[in-house]
């Protein structure tokens, strides 16, 4: 039943993120795989980070980029989950603070190493800092549902 639960929430993400339209909007999918590296156990990280980071290329981008920088920003999470010793609703804060502009940095490096994309170091840092914001103010949602849903669920 908690697979489901999260299933849901992970197709929720993926609805939500494509109708986002903003220049800077908070990246759902990488909250919900941090809120799942804080809350769930590994297997679980494992499956939901590549599923739907590989559904939301397959649905909203041309490449895979974002199924390379999330599926390596779950299994660095997984690594260094096991020495932490902390709440995981701080945790996963945490996570979303230093994860968060570290993958907008990871896709700018992608897409200039493969595509020849320029990058414009002010509006990669200005992307950093806004989508590092929003993501840390959708955290707590995050946390809340997962909670609120799981806890609920047998």
């Amino acid at each position: 039943m908690q697979i489901l639960v999260l299933s849901i929430i992970m197709v929720s993400s993926l609805l939500l993120q494509g109708l986002l339209k903003f220049p800077y909007r908070p990246d759902l999918i990488l909250v919900f795989i941090l809120v799942v590296a804080a809350k769930r156990s590994d297997r679980e990280l494992y499956g939901f980070s590549f599923t739907s980071a590989l559904l939301f290329d397959l649905l909203y981008s041309t490449s895979f980029v974002s199924t390379f920088t999330k599926t390596l920003a779950a299994w660095i999470v997984a690594v260094a989950k096991k020495n932490v010793s902390m709440d995981p609703f701080r945790f996963a804060l945490v996570l979303v603070g230093i994860a968060s502009p570290l993958v907008v940095l990871a896709d700018a490096i992608v897409y200039w190493l493969f595509y020849s994309t320029p990058v414009d170091l002010f509006r990669l840092l200005a992307g950093m800092a806004a989508i590092t914001v929003f993501n840390l103010a959708i955290t707590p949602v995050y946390c809340y549902i997962f909670d609120r849903s799981l806890k609920e669920s047998p």
